[in-house]
């Protein structure tokens, strides 16, 4: 609260490409993570496989990159709308 005793906000625009930066900047890093992560997305073949044989196989290269830049990007713009 500032010191005139009313709360400023920002203005929409500023708070949608803020929100949009931030999207873009999560999907970078979801996709250096994807890069360097081993584990396959959830329920795609490699993940139904490895839980009806019990036998955990790494996912093959690039593979999880889209689901890891989707879902990275997607908290980070959340939260910074949000904030």
């Amino acid at each position: 609260m500032n010191p005139e005793g009313y709360i400023s906000y920002k203005p929409s625009n500023t708070v949608v490409s803020e929100g949009i930066y931030q999207y873009l900047r999560g999907s970078i890093y979801g996709s250096i993570w994807g890069l360097i992560s081993p584990f396959p997305e959830a329920g795609s073949a490699v993940a139904i496989a490895g839980k009806k044989t019990g036998i955990f196989r790494l996912s093959p290269l690039f593979s999880s990159v889209p689901s890891n830049a989707i879902m990275f990007g997607t908290i980070l713009g959340v939260q910074r709308i949000s904030s």
